[in-house]
């Protein structure tokens, strides 16, 4: 009898790299946490950046985002992404920026938290689009008529 063994859950929701490459096209993947030096080593790519997304983040992200890869001669394979979901990966980057500085900005300045992590009401509103947009629709139901 054959048994399936469990993966094993990490704490860590991996790393992504995204960018735009030579020809203007979005391109994203991601990558394990055990995959970090890879990681590193494709975002040093003209265009690209290195988002390490935090445990709040969407579970499915690794879901919607394609693997990255090495090949045998040491390039890097970061697949083509939907305008959309490069956009959302760039307002997350650009909020987690953002609340990276609130932290180093903490003492002089007094911040609210929700469950120990600094945020806005325009943070929570781009977080709340971004779950909506994972989960596979924009959080308006339709009305029964």
């Amino acid at each position: 009898m054959r048994t399936n063994v469990p993966q094993p859950q990490w704490d860590h929701p991996g790393y992504i790299v995204f960018g735009r490459d030579e020809h203007d096209r979005k391109r994203a993947a991601w990558f394990s946490p055990r995959e970090q030096h890879l990681a590193r080593m494709a975002s040093n790519m003209a265009g690209f950046w290195l988002f390490e997304p935090s445990i709040k983040t969407p579970a499915r992200l690794k879901e919607w985002l394609p693997r990255g890869t090495r090949l045998e001669s040491g390039r890097f394979v970061i697949p083509r992404v939907r305008q959309g979901l490069y956009e959302k990966l760039c307002d997350l980057e650009h909020m987690a920026r953002r609340a990276r500085a609130y932290t180093h900005d903490a003492d002089e300045v007094e911040v609210i938290s929700t469950e120990g992590a600094p945020i806005t009401e325009e943070a929570a509103a781009i977080l709340e689009e971004l779950t909506a947009a994972f989960k596979g629709h924009d959080g308006n139901e339709p009305e029964e008529g």
